[in-house]
């Protein structure tokens, strides 16, 4: 089987899969696990955001959403160049990766060169659908029972996190400027590690959210993690907000490899949530306190 991956969450799955050697191509985004997606070709490009803060980058994708304009592109002549057997693709943020309209249109226009293509879109926007994600990628590769004893060991392990008694009430914060809280799976995250999220709701959407309304959260732990961004880079967003977050502690985590991507890496990111709020070691490359 010929896969085209079109999302770095959907490279991880196809990874864990044991299904590196069948990955013919991923997109831009795609970078772990680096020794299967490195020398891979790229079939997707994206806006040229290079050198734009936070602001900045919210402000062009908005303009171009407006506008109409597509904020990723496949290479359709690529695309049939590789001849894949499955393309997987997402349909749940049309900002963070390329989805399956932009997949639809292409197919559309090459029904001659691939009409035998299967495509699968990922949807899971909760814990729970990101497990189901995985056994649907299993079944569409003939590696249904990989994908249950994948889901078997992420679930033991998501399950073995033990919370934080008493429960502390834990901001995370998705983008700096403006700001936006977290969605979707991350409040799961935070409340299997002991967190009670002052925001952001399983399953939901990420929202734009005011200063004031933050000040008024009290918040006990404020979490800087920046969708696509390492520790490193949301160290810098943090410590630049304008805002008193009063006796909170503030960390910034390395969100692109825990906390952005549905997979695998998902249960990862809870565990990092629970060495916070429990006081414990962080790898410096995962977390950070920020003083």
């Amino acid at each position: 089987m010929r896969i085209v991956s079109l999302l770095p969450s959907a490279t991880e799955i196809v990874a864990a899969l044991g299904l590196g050697d069948h990955l013919v191509a991923v997109s831009h985004e795609c970078d772990h696990p680096p020794a299967l997606v490195d020398g891979r070709p790229r079939i997707t490009s994206g806006m040229d955001l290079e050198g734009y803060d936070p602001a900045a980058i919210d402000a062009a994708v908005v303009d171009a959403v407006e506008a109409g304009d597509a904020l990723y592109r496949i290479d359709g002549d690529r695309l049939v160049e590789l001849a894949p057997d499955l393309i997987i693709t997402q349909g749940i943020c049309d900002v963070c990766a390329i989805d399956d309209a932009e997949v639809g249109r292409t197919l559309r226009m090459l029904p001659d060169v691939l009409p035998g293509v299967a495509t699968i879109t990922l949807s899971g926007n909760t814990w729970e659908g990101i497990l189901d994600d995985i056994v649907a990628v299993g079944a569409a590769t003939d590696r249904a029972g990989h994908a249950t004893a994948i889901v078997e060991l992420l679930g033991n392990r998501w399950n073995a996190i033990e919370p934080i008694s008493p429960r502390r009430r834990v901001l995370v914060l998705e983008w700096p400027e403006p700001m936006f809280s977290a969605g979707h799976w991350v409040p799961q995250q935070v409340e299997v590690a002991g967190g009670i999220e002052v925001i952001g709701r399983p399953g939901e959407r990420s929202r734009r959210i005011a200063f004031d309304e933050i000040e008024n959260l009290r918040a006990d732990v404020v979490v800087m993690a920046a969708c696509g961004y390492g520790a490193v880079a949301n160290r810098g967003f943090a410590e630049a907000l304008p805002i008193d977050f009063h006796d909170a502690e503030l960390w910034a985590v390395d969100a692109n490899s825990y906390f952005s991507r549905p997979g695998p890496r998902i249960v990862d990111g809870a565990e990092i949530l629970r060495s916070i709020l429990g006081g414990e070691p962080v790898a410096d490359t995962a977390a950070e306190r920020i003083a």
